[in-house]
């Protein structure tokens, strides 16, 4: 089993340990290998608990200045990148759910 898809069945098991729906995909290529998390509808403060602890398992990150993967020293089973597309049922929206939405989008305008 490769990194990518090890990580992919830690964080399917979490997603399903808190009852949170979604689906998980691993993808390993010639320089890296990435995990992509999808899960629809949920709170921002959800949101972020699952990319909180989705960080541990990521190898490091893109530093732009340099243009350059910076690894860092990490015990888990690891992968270069950690996605999270956006999917939000637009017939579902209401109040705490267009605050998805807001958390999704960085460049947000009020």
């Amino acid at each position: 089993m490769t990194n990518a898809a090890l990580v992919a069945k830690i964080i399917r098991a979490e997603l399903k340990k808190h009852g949170i729906a979604g689906r998980v995909k691993s993808s390993n290529y010639t320089g890296g290998s990435s995990v992509d998390v999808y899960v629809s509808d949920q709170l921002p403060a959800t949101v972020q608990k699952i990319k909180e602890f989705c960080s541990d398992y990521k190898a490091g990150y893109f530093d732009g200045q340099t243009d350059m993967y910076v690894y860092q020293h990490n015990d888990n089973p690891t992968v270069s990148f950690i996605c999270f597309p956006v999917t939000i049922q637009v017939a579902k929206l209401k109040g705490d759910r267009i605050e998805c939405i807001k958390v999704a989008c960085d460049a947000w305008d009020d």
